[in-house]
Formats: structure tokens, sequence, C-alpha cells
């Protein structure tokens, strides 16, 4: 049995409620990204921030990376197992964008 919030989850940009003018600062960012550049979201708990990058990554056929920082809880180990560690980003070649959640720095 599916649980009401993923069967009534968004599925395009266009069906999520609020938090507009953070869409459309999100989508511009995206869809005008170059290399060295980095999206940082930030805010409380359950407003969206998930949410926006997976419809985003899927709108776009990207592969979603999302690291929790549960699994580790310091920047310098998220850098480690990200690679080169630039934050959310995505790759024109390899088309992930990758999403640290909770950094802590050392």
């Amino acid at each position: 049995m599916q649980l009401w919030t993923e069967k009534h989850k968004p599925r395009r940009v266009e069906e999520i409620v609020g938090q507009k003018r953070a869409i459309l600062d999100t989508l511009d960012f995206l869809d005008n990204w170059k290399p060295g550049h980095a999206l940082l979201f930030h805010g409380p708990a359950g407003v969206g921030k998930t949410l926006l990058a997976e419809v985003a990554a899927q709108e776009r056929d990207w592969t979603l990376v999302q690291i929790n920082a549960s699994d580790s809880r310091t920047g310098k180990e998220l850098e480690r197992r990200q690679g080169e560690g630039r934050g959310i980003e995505h790759s024109q070649d390899n088309k992930e964008f990758k999403i640290p959640d909770n950094i802590v720095r050392e």
C-alpha cells in the first residue's frame, strides 16, 4: 500500500504549491548553470527543498544523487564521498544532481 504523501506528491515543478520565488530562482540557476557555481538550499524542515530538487532533476532527466548527512555528519567526509565536493551540482556530461543534506563543517 502506498502512503498518501507519496501518492499525491508533486511530479512536476508546476504542481508544487508555494515558494514560487525560490522555485523560479532555482530553475533559473539550473537552466543557466556554469561550472564552478553551486546552489545551496536552506530553510526549515518541510518547506520543499528536497522535493524541488527531486522534481527538477526528474524533469531534466538527470540522475539524482542524494547524500544524507545522517550517513556522515562532517563536511570533510561528505566531500570525500562526493568526489570534488562542490556541493549541489549537476554535470552536463553525466547528468548528475548532487544534494548533500545538513552539512556540518569541522
